[in-house]
């Protein structure tokens, strides 16, 4: 029924993506059918809500440690082939989801050991809202060795420089730490005297 401004309006919902052509039709003065020009109206598939779910990761100070996040829709069904980004304090990665819906890269953590927060974010698509979630990355303590590199021979009686290096996993060198080095055992030991400072 028109207004008093002569205009009728009516609504309803489309149950597919496409496009629907409107037409609307009247009875003129004389009694005959008339029609309106037409219109056009596209329904797009609406996007789906999804949610990223992030496992826990550790990882040893200055070594590659492996975050993974897993990506699903409203239904619980897996997003395959689209990007995750990640990032731990300083540290970021991105990974792209697999046919389960798992995404997963590389950060090499910088920080002091201790538990900091991992977050991952996915931007969305044509057909996916964006998402993001949360864990705690762990970073623990790195493995070191110290190795005797001194003499290994003395006279007694004289003087002798003890020397050492420390390795980070028995390859990198340490520098700017304090180790001590000593001649003998128990009560016999003899401490090192001056420097003992990693270089």
């Amino acid at each position: 029924m028109t207004d008093a401004s002569g205009v009728a309006t009516f609504s309803y919902v489309g149950t597919n993506p496409g496009t629907d052509t409107i037409t609307a039709t009247y009875l003129d003065a004389n009694g005959s059918v008339a029609a309106s020009d037409t219109a056009e109206k596209t329904w797009r598939q609406a996007k789906k809500q999804t949610s990223l779910t992030v496992d826990p990761a550790t990882g040893d100070y200055n070594d590659a440690a492996t975050v993974s996040a897993t990506l699903t829709d409203s239904s619980s069904a897996p997003v395959v082939g689209t990007t995750v980004n990640f990032t731990m304090g300083a540290e970021s990665c991105t990974g792209t989801t697999d046919a389960s819906g798992v995404a997963s890269c590389s950060i090499t953590p910088s920080e002091a050991a201790g538990s900091y927060p991992l977050n991952a974010s996915y931007a969305g698509d044509g057909t996916h809202l964006a998402s993001s979630g949360s864990s705690t990355f762990t970073v623990t303590l790195e493995e070191t060795t110290i190795h005797y590199t001194g003499p290994t021979v003395f006279v007694d009686g004289t003087s002798a420089t003890l020397s050492g290096v420390l390795l980070e996993d028995g390859v990198t060198p340490i520098a700017g730490r304090t180790i001590t080095l000593s001649l003998g055992s128990g009560k016999r030991a003899t401490p090192s005297t001056g420097p003992r400072t990693t270089r």
